[in-house]
């Protein structure tokens, strides 16, 4: 007496599956790995694996943990026996992986996944482990790291320093500002005399804006905006000091001061001075030498 059994649709389903592992293994940019069994024993590694992660070695036959002994200590094991327990897959990133490509063991970063595979009688019985080396990617992410890093380290110390250079230099301008101011006030001074003085105290004035600029300038990279100190004041009365300070450092041009209606009110005084002088030596730098500003 003779029995048989036909075992054509497993047969297909083998067939099926191994074309489906050998179309994954094909892929020039995986590395793929299947891990048969409960001792997770290597049965297939692509050229991109056995190159990138077995270090050109031929693994197959091999359990994983002793292809790779280093991977004993990190947990890699119990993973494989709950992914192969539970039918849930793992799916890792950036994992620290150390390789020995040409002999020279070195860390590298791969993405990666561990999916249960069923066999033809249903059972789960392999683990498919697809990975990317993304050495390249985490060395670029932590090289911008590192530059932007430097860089808002770089943009500290120059508002640090610009702001102590600043700071610094308003308390040697000021006394030379009163010292200035008290010499105008003496009306035995001569005309050269009084006219190196009113020199001194242009150019003093222009180095307590460009003072004055710095700080505001250190003040908005810090982010604390700037400081509006507003009070009672009259709007023409700053206005045409701001003039008369610039026409010091532009004596050969004309300067047309006008003024209308009720200028008092609340601003803040240094804020308001800085507008004008800007914009009056603006148009003062850029048009012709002939011209009248008027204000």
């Amino acid at each position: 007496m003779g029995t048989a059994l036909d075992i054509t649709s497993r047969k297909d389903a083998e067939a099926a599956r191994q074309g489906l592992l050998d179309a994954v293994a094909a892929q020039p940019f995986l590395q793929v790995c299947v891990l048969e069994g409960p001792r997770h024993v290597v049965t297939l590694a692509n050229a991109e694996y056995r190159a990138n992660v077995a270090g050109g070695r031929d693994i197959v036959g091999m359990p994983v943990l002793d292809a790779f002994p280093d991977l004993a200590d990190s947990g890699y094991g119990p993973l494989m026996d709950r992914v192969l327990a539970t039918g849930e897959p793992f799916i890792g990133r950036e994992a620290v992986v150390p390789v020995v490509p040409g002999g020279i063991s070195e860390e590298r970063f791969f993405n990666f996944v561990v999916q249960p595979v069923r066999g033809p009688s249903g059972k789960i019985d392999s683990l498919l482990n697809l990975s990317l080396d993304v050495t390249g990617v985490v060395a670029a992410r932590t090289h911008l790291e590192s530059m932007a890093a430097q860089e808002k380290q770089n943009a500290a110390f120059e508002r640090h320093l610009i702001g102590i250079v600043s700071h610094d230099l308003r308390n040697p301008l000021s006394t030379i500002r009163l010292g200035v101011a008290r010499l105008l006030r003496n009306e035995d001074l001569g005309r050269a005399s009084l006219k190196a003085v009113l020199r001194v105290h242009s150019t003093v004035e222009q180095m307590m804006r460009l003072v004055n600029d710095l700080l505001d300038f250190t003040q908005a990279r810090i982010g604390s905006g700037l400081t509006v100190v507003r009070a009672p004041m009259n709007l023409h009365g700053v206005v045409r000091q701001a003039a008369e300070e610039v026409q010091m450092a532009f004596p050969q041009r004309s300067l047309i001061i006008e003024a209308e209606g009720d200028g008092s009110g609340e601003w803040d005084r240094d804020r308001i001075a800085q507008v004008a002088v800007n914009l009056i030596t603006n148009a003062l730098k850029y048009s012709p030498a002939e011209d009248a500003i008027g204000v």
